[in-house]
């Protein structure tokens, strides 16, 4: 075997072990997992065997890609989360495998003496990001106070009240669940706070501290419950890229004011596959809709929500300037319908989109454009290929009612208004003299199927044939009216059940007959204007390395770990640059040497070595691929944490 090769062998051999310990052990080194439980103590190391006794303890310690696992139990605490995460390395708070349900954090106790100095929640967090909140209870969040605050079951705040250069982002709130949120001094007279479920906010404007709707951004809540709470089950006030997926609210707004989800002066945000129900009555404090967008809201959507049993609150609810806003693929019923009204002076709404919603046995009218309040202006309104059923079952109301004059641009088009108790379709004279109202291609039929207003141009004056109205089955049987009898002009392309529209010709209302699954629904993976989505899934834990990215040198001396990551980027970046150029000089030294002895031996020494590091890394690598193989595990990521 000529000499280079057993060189190599060797140099191979000699430096392997070393460099799997390179790649492996900053996983080793960053992730820690610790644990709390009722019968530990804060003097222990946090391990399994030796817990923490409380959450503030893990609070005050974790670091980037570490994990707290809280056993089952009740901890009478309020915790203020102390540190942050990093991209790809979050810290996460969880309840420990199987004990979901039974880790409570319980306010029974705390009081405001001594008074907090701001808003808290059981759970706090100030000016931090990439957290996970996952799977804890919250219950019995009460304080005993007669100032302005608060003390909700989760509370989000962008600086703290401190500073204004401080942002609150990447945080995760997964799994958990919010019970009897109140305010024992409501009764006292003068301000009374409303404390909320899960609450999150940005500052308002001062002279000192400028606002910026942006410093509390990239927010998920997931899949949490909520139940009796003083005001909103979910609020969010001046955000940015946000989403409320999958959570259900219950009983919320029991004594307060505000909303059941309440989404203020946020740009860029989803509330999707929400229920919201079981809205109590009487609220002296008024309040209680189910879900409202107001305060100068943008680039929203609002679908797939249950909104229902709210007595008579309205379900859905635009309230004051919003631009952008697309409200399909909710069922409402029980409550008072979708209500556009924009009631504050000097606001207007601008481009709404209204579709593919079923609106059913609401107490008022189905679909409102509404002169409430201040009555401002509404402009490029579009009602589209909506079912709305049975509705006005109260004292007043209709399917679809229009009484405003400060329109710009209304469409109703291909809507079913069929079975209403008041009337179908009815419009004001007000609302008709500013000959800005068209409607087309939409289906009308019950008592006064149009009082006061146009039927619109193609309308259909039949019974719509549901499969079953009875049992609210408003699909359509095959001898339906409303088939095909619809507009494309405008229309969406898909239908409430996510199906594809127009097998022969778009149909009336919002299922269309004889479509199979074969497109998502519009909006369902959406790139709104301004920005993309937060990921709804971090991993936790894994830091992907692209090799563009062993050259980015540009460290967040914010976070410790970020520096950790930007040594190891340096050194392997600056390994890669030294043999490449290690190569180049050894190639040229060969073909310069002129046949000299010393030269040439130079030549092939710096060329070996050069070929072997980089040879060197590759095997590391295949290595690790291997592993990766036979374990499962992600070795192939370069490991931060978790």
């Amino acid at each position: 075997m000529p000499s280079i090769f057993k060189k190599l062998l060797k140099l191979l051999a000699s430096n392997i072990f070393f460099l799997l310990i390179f790649f492996i052990l900053p996983s080793t080194i960053q992730a820690a997992t610790y644990y709390v439980a009722t019968g530990g103590n804060d003097s222990n190391p946090g391990t399994v065997a030796n817990p923490w006794r409380t959450i503030q303890k893990a609070a005050d310690t974790l670091v980037a890609g570490d994990t707290v696992y809280i056993r089952r139990g009740t901890y009478r605490e309020i915790i203020i989360a102390q540190r942050s995460g990093s991209a790809g390395s979050y810290i996460t708070y969880t309840a420990y495998p199987g004990d979901k349900g039974y880790v409570i954090i319980d306010g029974t106790g705390i009081s405001g003496s001594p008074a907090l100095s701001y808003d808290r929640g059981l759970f706090t967090i100030y000016s931090k990001h990439h957290l996970i909140i996952s799977d804890l209870t919250f219950q019995n969040v009460n304080l005993n106070v007669t100032s302005d605050q608060k003390l909700h079951g989760i509370f989000l705040h962008s600086n703290g009240y401190q500073t204004d250069n401080l942002e609150t982002y990447e945080i995760h709130i997964i799994g958990n669940t919010i019970n009897n949120v109140y305010n024992n001094n409501d009764t006292s007279g003068g301000y009374i706070p409303y404390p909320g479920g899960i609450w999150l906010e940005s500052p308002l404007a001062t002279s000192a501290y400028p606002s910026n709707p942006r410093k509390i951004h990239d927010i998920f809540i997931k899949n949490n419950t909520t139940n009796n709470t003083y005001s909103s089950g979910i609020g969010i006030w001046r955000g940015y890229n946000i989403i409320v997926d999958g959570n259900e609210v219950i009983n919320a707004v029991n004594r307060g004011r505000q909303e059941c989800i309440t989404v203020s002066a946020t740009e860029l945000f989803e509330v999707k596959n929400n229920i919201v129900r079981d809205r109590p009555r009487p609220n002296p404090d008024g309040g209680g809709e189910g879900i409202v967008l107001k305060g100068g809201v943008k680039n929203g959507k609002v679908f797939k929500n249950h909104v229902y049993n709210l007595d008579g609150e309205v379900n859905i609810y635009l309230g004051s300037q919003a631009n952008n806003i697309e409200i399909y693929q909710n069922k409402v019923s029980g409550g008072g319908g979708i209500t556009l009204a924009s009631e504050v002076v000097g606001s207007t709404l601008n481009d709404i989109k209204i579709y593919n919603n079923l609106v059913y046995n609401n107490s008022s009218t189905g679909i409102w454009v509404a002169s409430y309040q201040a009555n401002q202006f509404r402009n490029n309104i579009s009602i589209f290929n909506n079912t709305v059923y049975g509705n006005s079952t109260g004292s007043w109301g209709a399917g679809m009612y229009v009484n405003t004059d400060k329109i710009t641009n209304l469409i109703i088009r291909n809507n079913i208004f069929a079975f209403n108790t008041g009337a179908q379709f009815k419009v004001t004279a007000n609302a008709l003299a500013t000959g800005q109202i068209t409607a087309t291609n939409n289906l009308i039929y019950g008592a006064n199927s149009c009082l006061d207003c146009i039927s619109g141009n193609s309308p259909v004056l039949s019974d719509p044939l549901f499969a079953d109205r009875q049992n609210y089955n408003f699909h359509l049987t095959s001898n339906s009216p409303a088939i095909d009898a619809g507009s494309s002009q405008g229309a969406p392309s898909a239908d409430y059940d996510d199906n594809p529209r127009q097998i022969n010709a778009i149909d009336i209302g919002a299922f269309e007959y004889g479509s199979a699954n074969l497109t998502p629904p519009p909006g369902s993976s959406p790139t709104p204007p301004g920005g993309q989505l937060p990921t709804p899934t971090p991993v936790r834990g894994t830091y992907n390395f692209p090799l563009a990215q062993l050259f980015d040198f540009s460290p967040r001396l914010s976070d410790l770990e970020s520096v950790f990551e930007n040594v190891v980027r340096g050194i392997l970046g600056f390994t890669l640059i030294i043999l490449f150029i290690m190569i180049i000089i050894g190639g040229y030294k060969y073909l310069t040497s002129g046949g000299d002895p010393k030269s040439l031996e130079s030549a092939k020494a710096t060329l070996t070595y050069a070929i072997a590091g980089i040879i060197l890394l590759a095997t590391a690598y295949l290595i690790l691929v291997l592993l990766e193989t036979f374990t499962g595990a992600p070795v192939t990521e370069f490991r931060i944490g978790g």
